[in-house]
């Protein structure tokens, strides 16, 4: 009879353990993950929130080491001016697996943004790109040009604007001016 009982009890744990995780995220917004490029054994992931892009508040750039457990990064954005709102937010991940789901609890639309990246185990080097854009109609002071990479495994090339090709061909004695 003991038996019965912690196989039923057991069971119950376990529903409510299944069930208080999902009401959990139930309440939180998921990125839209798109799968951008593959090569093996890298994928290079787009998840994305929002839709407006026009100004970038925040850029970073991570290279995290293999490890074999379990990665939950925590993302926390918040503007010092009210009027600045965060409109878009793309986290690019380059790695050995898609497993990789990120959640957020209040979305884009207000100038303080968080959110939640869940990478999964045994990951082999994993390459991080995370921007934050606003499309606020209030002027930016310290608005920096970011480049744009192409985040191929172990391969990143610039991509070059018309103001760049103008100076490359100022530096370089071997391009002919028309």
């Amino acid at each position: 009879m003991t038996r019965v009982v912690f196989a039923c009890s057991h069971q119950c744990f376990t529903f409510c353990l299944v069930f208080t995780v999902l009401f959990h995220y139930s309440n939180q917004i998921i990125f839209l993950r798109t799968i951008e490029a593959v090569g093996f054994p890298y994928y290079k992931l787009l998840m994305s929130l929002g839709d407006c892009k026009e100004n970038i508040l925040y850029f970073e750039r991570k290279v995290w080491s293999p490890l074999r457990l379990n990665r939950v990064f925590d993302i926390y954005y918040k503007s010092d001016d009210s009027d600045i709102t965060v409109s878009r937010v793309e986290l690019r991940v380059i790695s050995n697996d898609t497993c990789i789901q990120a959640f957020s609890k209040n979305g884009v639309g207000s100038p303080e943004f968080s959110a939640t990246l869940f990478l999964p185990t045994n990951l082999a080097t994993t390459f991080t790109t995370l921007t934050i854009f606003t499309c606020s109609k209030k002027t930016i002071e310290n608005s920096t040009k970011i480049k744009e990479f192409n985040l191929l495994p172990f391969y990143m090339k610039p991509v070059t604007t018309d103001d760049e090709s103008d100076s490359e061909e100022k530096s370089d004695p071997q391009i002919k001016k028309k």
